[in-house]
């Protein structure tokens, strides 16, 4: 990415080294439970010139936010409140309350972009839900840190939008998550290079997964879990394929991605990762326009095609013993996950409306469901699932607007990529809980951002929607 276009050179210099002091700092945590106050200090140390910073120019908070997503973990899998990202986003919120009362005087500043109402304020069922499961919670106090974590992923998706008043802020961001991601990946390669010749490592290198014996240790880079890992990892894959205008950075930049998804040894991010691409290829065919209006056969074939080719993949997996090559790969995993979906079943059964509030089911049994949409309706209640489905529906649904209507190749293409990460990070969602985690946030403020750029669509017009939209050429 050319940081000379994106901000000037010292203030490129001043975030390349927050970047660092952020990365030794949190590396070190990993590695370290009792870390000296001095040390603290240290990486402290850029913080009062980096909120003057942010407060005049709130976008480098947000870059440095999405930079620092990579540094999201926790020893269990429980609130995450204090991290560096949430501090980021919290001076950044800041700095947009701060700019916007300094701009509102000049509605038609370009300075801030759109906001969807719609999307935040399901997101605030969610914040209601939480509220609601108080009532009935065995750990309140847990509830209460993870509704804080809830507003960490809102506030993602509000900033997103508010910091987008074009495409090209958008691009911009999105290049941001891929050059974060490609640290974290090549952090992953050295850690589990390191681990083959014996240098002390961080984080998880197991030598063994259930019956196999694994070539390169299984690692994690910055995050405890190398499942979250592998997942984190995947939106870069196609962000990269969308925003790097060079082949050669791209093809180098999606290398040490799928490498760094490879030695995570998640099948669940190998299994989305391919399902991104069948998204990917299947929506591609429906989204192209033949060149003779009313060709009813062309476009005939390549619906039957979009859906014929990844079903007709799918059984030879099935039928070449790949599926069960994967579950062989560690049977108990997938016995474990399923009985406990059974059992996550059950405790919702027994408080459907309420749920048994967010973070409940871990405190109570000491480890997850394993499905992130099953953990939103055992622990949020009916009105949690409700609005969580909604969310995800409405994003879909946008996404799938842009990509099959009339807009600039660039903004299709992003969008194109932005759903197949998306659906790919839902069939994840299966198998590992991400509703909590901000990289899913990110995707799905992507998408929002896009549908407020893009023009009207017919689907908008069907509905009677008028709204002028003042970056339709974007």
């Amino acid at each position: 990415m050319n940081f000379a276009r994106t901000m000037p050179g010292r203030e490129a210099v001043f975030v390349f080294l927050t970047l660092v002091f952020l990365s030794v700092g949190s590396l070190y945590y990993l590695s370290r439970v009792d870390t000296p106050f001095s040390f603290w200090l240290l990486v402290l140390i850029p913080a009062v010139p980096l909120f003057m910073l942010v407060m005049h120019k709130p976008q480098i908070g947000f870059y440095l936010s999405v930079l620092s997503f990579m540094f999201d973990s926790q020893t269990i899998p429980g609130p995450m409140n204090l991290s560096v990202s949430n501090v980021l986003l919290v001076v950044t919120l800041v700095a947009v309350g701060i700019k916007h009362v300094l701009v509102r005087r000049d509605p038609h500043h370009p300075y801030f972009g759109r906001v969807d109402r719609l999307s935040l304020l399901l997101g605030g069922c969610l914040l209601v839900a939480a509220l609601l499961s108080l009532f009935v919670a065995q750990f309140p106090e847990i509830v209460l840190r993870m509704m804080v974590t809830i507003v960490g992923g809102l506030t993602v998706l509000y900033l997103t939008q508010v910091l987008s008043p074009d495409f090209s802020k958008v691009v911009r961001i999105v290049k941001f998550y891929v050059w974060g991601a490609v640290v974290c990946a090549g952090l992953g390669i050295l850690q589990s290079l390191g681990a083959e010749f014996g240098v002390l490592s961080w984080g998880i290198n197991y030598s063994e997964i259930g019956m196999f014996s694994l070539p390169l240790p299984r690692v994690a880079s910055t995050w405890l879990d190398p499942n979250i890992f592998g997942l984190f990892l995947l939106p870069a894959v196609f962000y990269a394929f969308a925003v790097l205008s060079s082949r050669i950075t791209r093809y180098l930049v999606i290398t040490v991605l799928l490498s760094g998804v490879a030695l995570s040894y998640s099948r669940t991010a190998w299994t989305s990762a391919v399902i991104g691409v069948l998204v990917y290829w299947g929506v591609s065919r429906l989204s192209r326009r033949s060149s003779r209006p009313g060709d009813v056969a062309r476009t005939a074939l390549r619906g039957y095609l979009a859906v014929l080719v990844p079903l007709g993949i799918g059984l030879i997996v099935w039928q070449a013993g790949i599926w069960e090559w994967l579950i062989d790969l560690n049977r108990e995993s997938v016995d474990l996950r399923v009985n406990l979906n059974l059992v996550a079943w059950r405790y919702f059964l027994s408080s459907p409306v309420f749920g048994i509030g967010p973070g409940n089911f871990w405190e109570m049994l000491n480890t997850l469901s394993h499905n992130s949409f099953l953990a939103v309706l055992v622990e949020y209640g009916l009105v949690g699932g409700l609005a969580w489905s909604l969310i995800l529906g409405l994003t879909a649904w946008r996404g799938m607007q842009i990509v099959l209507g009339r807009v600039n190749p660039e903004m299709q293409r992003l969008m194109l990529c932005s759903i197949c990460c998306f659906m790919g990070l839902l069939a994840g969602g299966l198998a590992i809980e991400i509703q909590n985690v901000k990289f899913v946030w990110f995707t799905v403020a992507i998408i929002t951002t896009l549908s407020l750029l893009a023009p009207r669509s017919p689907f908008a017009e069907a509905l009677g929607d008028r709204r002028i939209r003042p970056n339709a050429k974007n």
